[in-house]
């Protein structure tokens, strides 16, 4: 028995890819740029929050186009949005080294934790989950990388 699977449509493919940059970018920065490493770590945990409030609003959106939405899963979309804006604003505050490394890991979690999410849905396209992985797989590398650069700084 085989399971047809859909190819991941083009334009989402692209635009996931790009979307790693700003963390490539900022991971880089924070191994590259000596005592601004700072500013590298508080970019890649503003834009960690951003995108899982992407992702929230990717299952959102999914969501309410049920006939009737279900309380629980809305309210579950919104804790991405939440989280990832308390763990960036937990970077920027306090101890820089401790903040900013436990900070970063709480978004890798958060990140973890949206695509165990997403890869165990029957709700989403069959493509979505290898798409998921991937970039979960990616994301997640690049913030713990992130977290030995600022552990050993």
């Amino acid at each position: 028995m085989t399971i047809s699977r859909s190819p991941v449509p083009r334009p989402a493919l692209v635009y996931a890819l790009a979307g790693l940059l700003p963390f490539i970018a900022s991971t880089a920065l924070v191994f590259l740029s000596g005592e601004e490493s700072q500013v590298a770590v508080v970019v890649e945990a503003l834009y960690g929050a951003v995108i899982l409030s992407f992702l929230g609003g990717a299952r959102w959106g999914i969501e309410i186009q049920r006939m009737a939405p279900r309380a629980g899963v809305i309210t579950l979309t919104m804790a991405p949005s939440v989280l990832g804006f308390g763990a960036a604003l937990w970077t920027m505050g306090g101890d820089q080294g401790s903040n900013a490394a436990s900070g970063l890991g709480a978004l890798a979690a958060l990140f973890i934790a949206t695509g165990v999410w997403d890869v165990t849905s029957p709700d989403v396209p069959d493509w979505y989950p290898r798409l998921r992985i991937a970039l979960t797989l990616a994301v997640v590398s690049l913030l713990v990388a992130s977290v030995l650069g600022v552990l050993l700084a």
